[in-house]
């Protein structure tokens, strides 16, 4: 399939860094953004419409290449623009590379994405994807997702060649250059159902690929501004739900892997700041029935919920282990305390036996600093162990 409009979604973790690249914009890009914001505050409520900020970085390359061989003798740089997705205070993001009207193979655009192949070019130097995403302040954080949208409903794709569906959706290039086999045709019938309830398009996805095809899809894209921002919103939000679960989930297991060398009290800040993205599970979130249907249905292919029951069962997990941690910590400081105290009551009766000698002899007796301070010392640790303060 050629001639989409393809949209790659990296969710991120950062904060925009506006310092990091200066490039020229593209207006088309600035007129969908506005379009997908204005389409959001129509179709949800204003809770999560005001938490979510979407600006235009602007035009970059891309190194695409023309085979599944990935050589750079056999490449092009190809333009693309850069628009981010934010939401506030929780500095969670998508970074969004947009191609208008795609003129090479689309799934072998999927296949650069998934093999992580992508490169760009910014100010005469060639970067990897984590490399250009440090420029701009952000890292990682989670799988891509992919965006194709073309026309119409009816085309060859669905009509006559409905198993090449199989390989935008998993990702996969149908060029075979190097490799002699096919994804079977068959095999659509395992994910292939159309999301969509409304006669203006199909929509096709799995956890790595969305297909969009609409019955009327114009040659330009700014006059499929309006129809392409209609289910982009609900894509955006379920990648942010996603990326939410997948940041706390991978911290979690870092610690783990770490012998759960982290306090409780950066335990509980850490669920904190996933609290602060718990708007993203409103069920109250989208005006109309149709749109929660497809956000439900995306949130199910992403496998947001069993990534969730996985950071549930890991987080239970690194409490216990801190818990026992604590309890061996607080043994250790009573066998230390007990170790101080006995100390302190050998010098106690030391000083006894010294100070009634000096009485037998008729020696002066004055009452040191050091008697003083152990004397406090023993009583204090008396009364900690018999958790008096």
């Amino acid at each position: 399939m050629k001639n989409s409009d393809v949209f790659i979604l990296i969710p991120v973790t950062g904060k925009y860094n506006a310092k990091g690249i200066q490039v020229s914009k593209d207006r088309s890009i600035e007129d969908f953004v506005n379009v997908v914001s204005n389409s959001m505050k129509y179709a949800c409520n204003n809770n999560i419409v005001n938490t979510i900020k979407r600006f235009n970085i602007g035009e970059i390359q891309l190194l695409y290449y023309f085979d599944d061989g990935f050589t750079d003798e056999n490449s092009k740089y190809v333009n693309c623009s850069i628009f981010i997705t934010e939401q506030a205070h929780t500095n969670l993001g998508i970074v969004n590379i947009v191609f208008k009207r795609f003129f090479g193979e689309d799934s072998q655009l999927g296949d650069i994405v998934f093999t992580n192949k992508i490169r760009i070019k910014y100010n005469e130097n060639l970067y990897n994807l984590d490399e250009f995403l440090a420029l701009i302040g952000y890292i990682k954080n989670g799988l891509y997702r992919i965006l194709y949208i073309n026309g119409s409903k009816n085309s060859e794709i669905i009509k006559e060649n409905k198993y090449k569906l199989n390989y935008l959706l998993c990702g996969e290039s149908s060029i075979r250059t190097h490799e002699s086999f096919d994804i079977d045709p068959a095999y659509n019938e395992n994910f292939v159902d159309n999301l969509c309830k409304h006669d203006f398009c199909e929509l096709y996805a799995t956890d790595r690929a969305i297909v969009m095809l609409c019955e009327d899809f114009k040659n330009r894209f700014e006059e499929n501004n309006f129809i392409e921002s209609m289910y982009y919103y609900i894509i955006e939000l379920a990648i942010l739900q996603y990326s939410a679960i997948y940041r706390i989930n991978d911290i979690i297991i870092k610690n783990l892997a770490n012998d759960g060398k982290i306090s409780s009290k950066k335990l509980l800040k850490l669920i904190e700041n996933f609290g602060k993205t718990i708007i993203l599970w409103d069920n109250k979130i989208f005006s109309y029935y149709f749109d929660q249907y497809v956000s439900d249905k995306l949130i199910k292919i992403f496998k947001t919920n069993e990534l969730r029951d996985e950071y549930e069962k890991n987080s239970n997990h690194l409490q216990q282990m801190i818990e026992i941690k604590k309890g061996i910590y607080s043994n250790l400081e009573g066998t230390i305390l007990n170790i101080i105290a006995f100390v302190l009551a050998i010098l106690q009766i030391a000083q006894f036996i010294l100070t009634y000698e000096n009485i037998l002899i008729g020696k002066a007796v004055t009452v040191s600093f050091l008697t003083l301070f152990s004397t406090f010392l023993f009583i204090f640790i008396i009364l900690y162990k018999h958790n008096k303060f």
